[in-house]
């Protein structure tokens, strides 16, 4: 017999029970029927919770292989960062532990590079995934043409600097955030390098739509300090964005309607909600699912058809 007092099931864990020797059990959409004569698992299942108890290796093997277990773990309540953990906690192999998942992420020093339509939803995204250390580069203000579509910003926030306006709203969620404001146009390697190297920079998010070749700028600077990147774009019909990058774009890798001089000035909420949203899901899996993450991936996506294509570097 194995004491299960270091585990507890995974809370999406649900049971079943048919008979006092039938259960069914489910865990996402995974669903699997065990036939328990001997009573090695039904017992610790029905209990809610492994800790203190004992089950024979058997069922432990099957609990541990199949992820419906994870090791215990001390979590603060009612911290606004609580169900993130509980979607570690389900994600996560059965010998990691989701709070060392949420301090990493929590831990990170973020450069954010543009914070118009895409930059903006990112900025918050991250923050509610836990990132707590912001630096935030964006050259320009906000205008009353950018209200359709960078969703966090208002009428009141015209005239200011979207780094001012985005950073008043990231102070407003959780825990005070460290954030740090650069109002720059970034157009060179030196430009982000010497960024990176005065904030202590962990991670980059690259949402700028200028220069046209930006993406290589903020990929080159970054894989010259081991730094990894995530970008993302859109067009009028198009939309671009990568895994986390550890390689160095070389060539620009924008939407391709997009001219290679100036950014098209159309854009809708719609398709910058959707960019955004994948960018963050792909940091989010760059952590949670580290061992079998795979980088330096390309997608473009056709808004129209809802075809995605992918482009391995």
């Amino acid at each position: 017999m194995i004491n299960l007092g270091n585990y507890v099931i995974k809370e999406a864990v649900r049971c079943h029970f048919e008979s006092d020797y039938v259960v069914n059990i489910y865990f996402g959409n995974q669903k699997w029927t065990i036939r328990d004569i001997n009573l090695e698992l039904i017992p610790v299942l029905k209990s809610g919770s492994v800790v203190e108890k004992k089950c024979s290796t058997n069922a432990f093997k099957f609990l541990f292989d199949n992820n419906l277990i994870i090791r215990k773990y001390k979590s603060e309540p009612s911290n606004f960062l609580e169900n993130n953990i509980f979607y570690f906690e389900n994600a996560l192999s059965s010998d990691k532990l989701p709070t060392s998942v949420q301090k990493e992420i929590s831990n990170l020093n973020l450069l954010l590079i543009g914070l118009g339509g895409i930059g903006s939803v990112i900025g918050y995204g991250l923050k509610l995934l836990g990132v707590n250390n912001f630096v935030l580069i964006d050259y320009d203000t906000v205008q009353n043409n950018n209200l359709n579509r960078q969703l966090l910003y208002n009428n009141n926030d015209i005239g200011k600097h979207k780094t001012t306006a985005l950073k008043k709203r990231l102070e407003n969620i959780g825990f005070f955030p460290k954030i740090s404001c650069i109002e720059k146009k970034v157009t060179t390697i030196v430009d982000v390098e010497s960024i990176l190297c005065d904030n202590n920079i962990d991670f980059v998010v690259c949402a700028a739509d200028s220069p046209h070749n930006i993406s290589n700028i903020v990929s080159t600077a970054c894989h010259n300090f081991a730094i990894p990147m995530q970008f993302g774009g859109v067009g009028i019909f198009t939309g671009s964005w990568s895994s986390v990058l550890t390689k160095i774009l070389k060539a620009t890798l924008r939407p391709q309607e997009i001219s290679v001089s100036t950014p098209t000035k159309g854009s809708i909420s719609s398709t910058n909600l959707l960019i955004s949203s994948f960018i963050l899901n792909e940091f989010l899996n760059y952590f949670t699912f580290s061992e079998d993450y795979e980088c330096n991936v390309i997608y473009n996506i056709d808004f129209l058809k809802y075809k995605i294509k992918k482009e391995r570097l």
